[in-house]
């Protein structure tokens, strides 16, 4: 192992995340070109987030289920390009995704990027209801996503929620794994991952459900 490469691990072990001023503050006698270079022999992500300005090795990230993986509010994800992950979360998203709904899982706003896979024909966008939900270009694949996506809203409409906040206290209800369900936890938990709901809006997810009905029950 040569001794830039040495010190390049070192750097990424000790931090995992950096950018490129602070390894040309670590590697000086590298020029930014050089490291560069550097990097692409290790291999590494940069980051969707923050205009790509992190960088972090190949082997480090632990990726979701989606290919997202977060340290600390600097995201990357294993398809590179913010561009390219849009496409792959809509693609593989069963009933399409919403800006609303990407924004949560991606943490930034992504409006203007799905515009511009609009207009270059990478997505398709529909309006339905009050909302713009972004589908598979595939025809077959954006056919079946669109009917799943009004067949969700034709389920919850009745509840007065958007669809990304049930998904999202459904998923909090999984995740809090307790006999009897307890808003409160629910509004706690969601409030760790920064995701503000009213109690109202839990109470009628579990009505609508009949969740403290079955969860008692069992």
């Amino acid at each position: 192992m040569t001794k830039v490469r040495e010190q390049l691990l070192q750097i990424f072990a000790a931090e995992r995340v950096t950018d490129l001023q602070s390894l040309c503050d670590k590697l000086k006698d590298r020029s930014a070109r050089t490291i560069f270079r550097d990097l692409l022999s290790e291999g590494y992500f940069s980051s969707f987030t923050h205009a790509g300005k992190y960088y972090t090795l190949k082997n480090i990230p632990r990726f979701d289920a989606n290919g997202i993986w977060f340290y600390e509010e600097i995201g990357f994800a294993k398809f590179g390009t913010l561009k390219n992950t849009l496409v792959k979360l809509i693609e593989n998203a069963d009933a399409g995704k919403t800006h609303d709904e990407l924004k949560k899982q991606l943490h930034i706003r992504v409006h203007n990027t799905l515009l511009d896979l609009v207009r270059n024909k990478k997505i398709v966008r529909k309006k339905i209801e009050s909302d713009f939900i972004y589908f598979s270009i595939n025809i077959n694949r954006s056919k079946n996503q669109m009917q799943n996506r009004e067949a969700t809203i034709e389920e919850y409409k009745e509840i007065g929620c958007p669809d990304w906040i049930i998904i999202e206290i459904l998923a909090s209800i999984i995740r809090v794994k307790s006999i009897i369900i307890d808003s409160k936890k629910i509004i706690s938990e969601l409030k760790l991952r920064k995701i503000l709901i009213t109690i109202e809006q839990v109470e009628s997810v579990i009505n609508q459900f009949n969740l403290k009905k079955t969860l008692d029950s069992r």
